[in-house]
């Protein structure tokens, strides 16, 4: 597993204890603190993880195909702002 994925899942991992320990009100059994049960249980996120990659590739090529198609076709440049 590369280090982006293990990154990845810790923050999630992260994230998920913060919030669950907002909504039981500071009693999470797993761990005193976020960082702790990340540290101990990032690698049941790997697959959360991975779905997030996926979608931020998605979201690249969505973003490379809308700038390839908005630079194919170049607007013409008028004859004044040329001479500028």
């Amino acid at each position: 597993m590369d280090e982006m994925t293990r990154s990845v899942a810790w923050a999630i991992a992260e994230a998920w204890w913060r919030q669950r320990n907002r909504v039981a009100a500071g009693s999470v059994p797993e761990a005193s603190s976020s960082t702790e049960y990340a540290d101990n249980f990032w690698q049941g996120w790997v697959a959360e993880a991975k779905a997030a990659f996926q979608a931020m590739e998605r979201c690249a090529e969505m973003r490379a195909a809308a700038a390839q198609t908005s630079g194919a076709a170049p607007a013409a440049i008028s004859p004044v702002i040329a001479r500028i």
